[in-house]
């Protein structure tokens, strides 16, 4: 998965960056989602997971995007 700031804004410097990271690592536990790799660039990121069939791939989405996880 590719996920981008609005606007593609080059916001994810620094610690942003790094909350963004610990942000998606503590919702892919949370929903045991194994993380096989991230990169955190300064206008995207790149999400390389291995995921429960349970879910969606537009579910894992939205929950790393709203930052917060819900289990269903």
């Amino acid at each position: 998965m590719v996920f981008s700031p609005k606007y593609r804004g080059k916001i994810l410097v620094g610690e942003v960056a790094e909350a963004t990271e610990e942000t998606i690592r503590k919702i892919c536990r949370e929903l045991n989602i194994e993380v096989i790799d991230i990169a955190v660039n300064v206008d995207h990121v790149h999400l390389f997971i291995k995921y429960p069939p349970k879910y969606s791939v537009s579910y894992i989405a939205k929950k790393v995007k709203e930052g917060e996880a819900v289990e269903y």
